[in-house]
């Protein structure tokens, strides 16, 4: 009896114990899932903020490439996007679909993001709208643009009555492009493929290189924030608090030495100019100069607006500009700091500089100057979940 007894206790406590097992497999198990279902979803999750942020930067960014995922930790997301991107609209939405997947865990999103897609240079530190990109010893705090294929660049094209349109860039000359010993905090975007950043974030993209419209006209009107100088070649040892405009024959030289203009400076041509001709006019710079940045002139953001001018320096000095400059040339410029954007037409060669991206210059360019198109960004109208259908 005592045996028999023995035995069905013993059956009894194997038996709990299997149960005990199973449960605790089972309880592990619905755990492992519930992780991987939670982990799925935070991966979705990630990957539309991923996917905000290529579209920020790059409105016609199509998703992850022939659907390679990205992973993070044990697990990762795949971006699809299925609509087609327009090559002129100002706003579209992009239609996407994410997908999270971690261990048996998969969640999947659709969501809609108004891209604005007609405007690559706007919100660069610099951009070169044709010829050479060579920087040396640069420190680029935001992002730059150029175009190192035929095609990518589009003019602004007055039309002689106060108007005009942006047309493609014919006579474009590609030049070098190189940058040694430059930091760039940002992405720089180009139209090829052959890398120029070691190390650095680039982007490749289709969408052009669009000129400012410009017309200076504006600046000659009487106005007690701006001082004409009328063919004065030779500026020396001065502070100017209104925004200096120059008045030069074709040919005439401006040397700026050791001035401080802070109300800007625009050296003035007829808008009718060929911009992709030669140089009308050579800009100067010697010993110390500082342009923009003050409060005095007729618009906060002018820096050195001279687009049909080549700009040089003779001294290596520093020489500091503030707000837009938009110049024709930039031959060989030597320690120079730019706190807002620079935008150079056919070529830029520039040595030991330090460029500052300003946002406020972007939202609000010269008297005379506008971009082509609205001010880039992602904004998530709609976000949902995917079931199986």
């Amino acid at each position: 009896m005592v045996l028999l007894l023995v035995l069905v206790l013993a059956t009894l406590v194997a038996g709990l114990a299997t149960t005990f097992s199973s449960s605790a497999q089972l309880q592990l198990q619905v755990a492992r899932d519930l992780r991987d279902s939670s982990g799925a979803e935070l991966l979705a999750h990630s990957g539309l903020e991923f996917a905000q942020r290529h579209l920020f930067l790059d409105p016609r960014w199509t998703g992850n490439p022939d659907g390679i995922p990205v992973f993070i930790g044990s697990g990762l997301f795949v971006v699809t996007r299925s609509d087609l991107p327009g090559e002129d609209s100002g706003f579209e939405l992009a239609a996407l679909e994410i997908e999270g997947l971690s261990g048996v865990g998969r969640y999947r999103l659709g969501a809609e993001v108004e891209v604005a897609t007609s405007d690559l240079l706007r919100n660069k530190a610099i951009a070169a709208l044709g010829g050479e990109a060579v920087l040396h010893h640069c420190n680029v705090y935001g992002d730059m643009a150029f175009s190192d294929v035929e095609g990518g660049v589009y003019d602004w094209v007055p039309d002689g009555l106060g108007g005009g349109d942006w047309a493609l860039a014919s006579g474009v000359v590609l030049g070098d492009f190189a940058f040694s010993s430059t930091e760039v905090t940002g992405t720089l975007f180009k139209h090829g493929i052959v890398p120029y950043l070691p190390g650095g974030r680039e982007l490749t993209t289709g969408m052009p290189l669009m000129m400012p419209s410009w017309d200076l006209a504006p600046y000659l009107q009487a106005d007690p924030k701006v001082v004409v100088y009328d063919h004065v070649t030779s500026l020396s040892g001065v502070v100017v608090e209104e925004t200096a405009v120059f008045l030069l024959d074709p040919g005439q030289e401006l040397v700026l030495d050791d001035v401080e203009l802070r109300g800007g400076a625009i050296i003035f041509v007829e808008n009718d100019y060929d911009l992709r001709g030669g140089a009308r006019n050579r800009v100067v710079l010697k010993h110390v100069n500082s342009i923009g940045g003050g409060a005095g002139g007729v618009h906060p953001n002018i820096g050195l607006v001279a687009p049909a001018s080549v700009i040089s320096d003779e001294t290596g000095l520093v020489n500091t500009f503030t707000g837009l400059s938009f110049w024709h040339t930039m031959d060989n410029v030597n320690r120079v700091e730019f706190h807002g954007q620079l935008l150079v037409v056919n070529g830029a060669v520039l040595n030991n500089a330090d460029l500052y991206f300003d946002p406020e210059v972007a939202a609000n360019p010269p008297l005379g100057m506008s971009y082509a198109g609205p001010q880039p960004g992602a904004r998530l109208i709609s976000v949902r979940e995917l079931f199986e259908e």
